[in-house]
């Protein structure tokens, strides 16, 4: 089956998948970063301020994913991401009336909490309940949204900006958010049952036991490599963004190199998008996981032994193909382990982690690029080939996951 005839045969679940990824933008760094010279000027907040307040306001985001992420394992899908779309509605509102930092940051922190952090969680665990056969490809059509965002939003914010204030353009956001999203969920979510009377009762032993769960899985090394593999993509990816500028003036080239490493990134991160979802149903996750850095060592390599222009071009877009693998792969390998009733909580723990990650990079590797721009590379291309050989040993043991 291709995505055409997967599409046509499940339009109402695939879109709804789709949607959670599209609208998962407004929380993305890249949308956010648009209206930083604004706020900075409207605050009152330099550079450095600025970034500890949005460092701050990630980490509170990844703290209450950890919390909330679990839930929509014991409530119906549809229930946990009307009020999701509720909550993103909420906080950009108040973004949109933020003076001062202290609203800025609990605005901020709202919106990486519901956009970046539960929006992608519930598309993904959508997709891993609703198929099986063809996780792989629905996964893949799901994450398209995310990459649709990138391409449409920074053009659509730029025109807004250019014609209204920024507090205005995120009420705008706001008001496109609660009444496109419910209607859009209402429209092609999925009708589940309601729990039963048993089901009902069980709720406070299944918490408990959920709790438990979560426990043993932040303390078995054997989930700890794996979850380390799928974000270690992102973490580097953020480093290296951040940092573009480190990284162009090591290398010896005008930083509108990067920009079109840039776009060598999106564009392989769509294309392998596309092929990794087949990859996925065919091979199964569990034999694609230990290859999915594979790429991104390729590209670290090709910069450690070239300063040409082309190199960073086709380094991006090695990271592109490897985030690509990771982020399909990696959805899929959590429903093949774990069964999809704990794919959510699962998935949240490692989005947790991620985030995190991802918050430390920047400043992490600003000070390593400094450095030792060249040992950094080393040392990151170490660490990815013991995690790919690492990741093997743990799937061909995968019992030992699956006992947790």
């Amino acid at each position: 089956m291709n995505y055409w005839q997967l599409v046509r045969k499940h339009p109402h679940d695939t879109i709804f998948g789709l949607l959670h990824y599209l609208f998962s933008c407004c929380g993305q760094s890249f949308f956010i970063s648009l209206f930083v010279p604004a706020w900075i000027t409207s605050v009152n907040l330099d550079n450095a301020e600025f970034a500890k307040l949005y460092g701050m306001a990630t980490l509170g985001g990844a703290v209450a994913l950890s919390v909330v992420g679990p839930l929509i394992d014991r409530v119906r899908i549809k229930t946990f991401t009307l009020a999701n779309g509720v909550l993103l509605a909420v906080c950009c509102f108040l973004l949109s009336q933020s003076q001062n930092w202290i609203m800025l940051g609990l605005s901020l922190t709202g919106i990486r909490l519901s956009a970046q952090g539960l929006m992608p969680l519930t598309g993904a665990t959508a997709m891993g309940r609703y198929f099986e056969a063809n996780r792989g490809k629905a996964l893949s059509f799901a994450t398209l949204g995310m990459s649709i965002g990138e391409l449409m939003a920074p053009t659509l914010i730029v025109i807004l900006l250019k014609q209204y204030d920024w507090s205005t353009v995120w009420i705008f956001i706001s008001l496109a958010i609660i009444t496109l999203f419910p209607i859009s969920i209402m429209a092609f979510g999925r009708k589940e049952a309601k729990p039963n009377i048993e089901e009902k009762q069980t709720n406070k032993q299944n918490f408990k036991d959920n709790k438990a769960f979560i426990k043993r899985l932040r303390t078995s090394p054997s989930f700890l490599i794996l979850a380390f593999m799928i974000v270690y993509t992102p973490f580097i990816t953020a480093g290296f963004l951040i940092n573009q500028n480190l990284i162009v003036d090591a290398m010896g080239l005008d930083l509108m190199w990067f920009a079109a490493a840039i776009s060598s990134f999106g564009t392989c991160r769509i294309v392998t998008t596309i092929f990794t979802g087949p990859l996925v149903d065919r091979f199964t996750a569990q034999r694609i996981i230990p290859f999915t850095l594979l790429p991104l060592v390729i590209g670290m390599l090709a910069v450690l032994f070239s300063n040409h222009a082309y190199t960073l071009i086709f380094f991006m877009g090695m990271v592109g193909v490897s985030i690509s693998f990771g982020s399909v792969a990696g959805s899929a390998l959590w429903a093949e382990l774990y069964g999809v009733d704990k794919m959510g909580t699962v998935k949240s723990q490692v989005s947790t982690f991620m985030v995190f990650l991802t918050a430390l990079a920047p400043v992490l590797f600003a000070y390593m690029f400094e450095i030792w721009f060249q040992t950094t590379f080393v040392l990151l291309i170490s660490i990815a080939i013991i995690l790919m050989f690492a990741s093997h040993q743990v799937i061909s043991q995968k019992s030992k996951l699956q006992s947790i």
